[in-house]
């Protein structure tokens, strides 16, 4: 954790025009995220609890910015496009499952 923390604070001071960060704030995120928002102010740092609520309401823009093509700079992360791909509905709800599916391009854990 103290290395996550070591690397959050280098990136996020090193970014003179850093306006703002979001940090999981679930499970072992939560630390990180209040640390955070009390280093950087709860105007700069939010703390996402992604809840069904959460997805609720934030996955339809999602899916309209990606129908619509709107999502032109997403990482060509091979990694980022599986998460993508990993959102499922459940309850109705299109969100990403809890469990983690599969390993990570490098070997480490994924969602």
């Amino acid at each position: 954790f103290r290395q996550q923390e070591q690397i959050t604070w280098y990136l996020m001071d090193g970014l003179p025009g850093l306006l703002g960060a979001a940090f999981d704030a679930r499970g072992n995120g939560a630390y990180l995220a209040e640390y955070a928002m009390q280093r950087y102010g709860s105007g700069r740092v939010q703390q996402v609890m992604p809840t069904e609520g959460w997805y609720r309401e934030h996955m339809p823009p999602v899916k309209a910015a990606l129908e619509d093509g709107n999502l032109v700079d997403l990482p060509k992360d091979e990694d980022t496009l599986d998460d993508l791909r990993a959102v499922q509905v459940v309850n109705g709800v299109p969100r990403v499952p809890e469990q983690r599916s599969k390993a990570k391009a490098d070997g480490g854990k994924r969602h």
